[in-house]
Order: C-alpha cells, then sequence, then structure tokens
C-alpha cells in the first residue's frame, strides 16, 4: 500500500467519524455580517420592541434598495458544521451591502399594500434618496396615514444619514415619524425577503430578461401582482423574528 493510499484511507476515515458525530460538508450560508459591538445595539433594541403587538407593526412604513442582476452568479463555500450549527457565526459566508447589479431600485411597503417601485439610476446619492422622500414616500404616507399615526423604517446606509437627509427629516418631522433603526440588521426589515420574492417571480420568466429595460419592466410588473398575503405574512413574523434576535445575543438569524 502506498503512501497516498494511506493517506486517501485516512481521510475516509475522518469524514466517517465527522458524520457520525453530526457533522457534514455543507454551503455556507450567506448572511449580513454583525461585529460584535452591533451585535449588543441589535439586542438593545430588539428588547424595547419586544412587546410590540402585530397592530404595532402594521403602522411601519419598510422601504430599501435593491439590485437585480439580468445574470447573475454565486459562490459556494462549504463547511463541516452540525444541523443546529446553520447559522453559527464560523459557519456562515458574511455578506457586505452595496454589491453591485444592473438596475437599482427603491421600494416600501406596509401593511394594506405596496408603495411605489422606483428606479434609480447610477451610483446613489444622498440627493437622490432625498427626491424619493419627497416625490414618494412623503406621498405614500400623506394618502395612507393623513392623521400621521405610521412609522417610516430605513436602514443605516451612508446615503440615509447623510446631513442633507437628515435636514429633510427634521423639515418634515410633523409628517414623518422616522423610525430608528439598528446598523446590520437586514434580517430584520421584511422588505428584504420581499426582494426575493420579487427576484423570483422576475426569474420564472420565460425566456428571462435580456436587457437593463426588459429587466425593469419584468420587475415592475411582478411588484404590483405580489399578493397581499405574501408581504402581510412577512408583517406577522416580526415578534418571532425578534426573539430569534435575543436568542441569537444579537447574531445573525434564520430571517
Amino acid at each position: 500500500m502506498s503512501m497516498q493510499d494511506v493517506i486517501r484511507l485516512s481521510a475516509r476515515t475522518v469524514r466517517r467519524q465527522l458524520h457520525r458525530e453530526g457533522y457534514y460538508s455543507r454551503v455556507a450560508v450567506h448572511k449580513p455580517l454583525v461585529i460584535k459591538m452591533n451585535a449588543h445595539l441589535r439586542v438593545q433594541w430588539y428588547k424595547n420592541h419586544r412587546h410590540w403587538s402585530t397592530e404595532m407593526w402594521k403602522k411601519v412604513i419598510r422601504s430599501d434598495e435593491s439590485s437585480f442582476t439580468i445574470f447573475s452568479t454565486s459562490g459556494r463555500v462549504h463547511v463541516w458544521r452540525t444541523p443546529r450549527e446553520r447559522y453559527r457565526p464560523e459557519c456562515l459566508t458574511p455578506t457586505m451591502r452595496g454589491s453591485g447589479g444592473s438596475v437599482m431600485l427603491w421600494g416600501a411597503f406596509y401593511w394594506h399594500g405596496l408603495g411605489p417601485l422606483v428606479p434609480l439610476e447610477g451610483m446613489v446619492t444622498a440627493n437622490q434618496y432625498k427626491d424619493v422622500l419627497s416625490n414618494h414616500l412623503y406621498p405614500m404616507m400623506k394618502h395612507f396615514y393623513p392623521d400621521g399615526s405610521s412609522l417610516f423604517q430605513d436602514d443605516n446606509a451612508l446615503i440615509h444619514r447623510a446631513q442633507g437627509v437628515t435636514e429633510w427629516f427634521d423639515e418634515y418631522e410633523n409628517d414623518v415619524n422616522h423610525m430608528l433603526w439598528p446598523s446590520q440588521s437586514p434580517d430584520l426589515n421584511p422588505i428584504e425577503h420581499l426582494w426575493v420574492i420579487l427576484d423570483q417571480r422576475v426569474g420564472q420568466h420565460s425566456p428571462p430578461p435580456s436587457s437593463k429595460h426588459q429587466m425593469k419592466e419584468y420587475l415592475l410588473e411582478e411588484w404590483c401582482s405580489i399578493p397581499p398575503v405574501e408581504f402581510q405574512r412577512l408583517v406577522e413574523c416580526m415578534p418571532r423574528c425578534i426573539e430569534a434576535v435575543l436568542a441569537a445575543r444579537g447574531g445573525p438569524t434564520p430571517y
């Protein structure tokens, strides 16, 4: 028996032992990176909102930007883990916001319906975001919540916290209740799951979109076709999402 055969046999033995212990090679789950400080802040924020009822979450208008590629590829990373270790930090492939895409969109939704889906050209700037707030968010909030009882949620992207944007919220503070949101928390923003639903619906088109123009058409068409039960279910999950964050001590969750 050659040395090469011995090494190969040893590898099989190791794998068998790992399997006996419940470890199998799995593709590492892609989840946003959560640093220790933000994990602590996430826990504090969610403790403050732990007792919110579903009725309270229904008043929140969620928003976000997302990019959609015409042709996408993804690399897979395999890790050895047990089924219970699926969301342990060392078993994940951390992701960061801001990956490039062919079509960038801003969207918003609330319990009773979907807001506008706004195409954004080039690199999104604070001025562009202010235009979205003025021309799309503000009319939406005034139309659906004329009594000013709603809350508006966006994340902590740099353009969302730019000085000009902050000044806009100060100017409209009597009309727009801006909800503070912890950093690195897309898993608690239901619109992230809505983007996945939208992407899947567009992916069912045959033939698939072959240009940016066609991609925009498909996205707008499918956005308007998402049934209310899809996004209302996401809002109803919020209490469970918060419990998951607390159980993970602010770390990544299945959501």
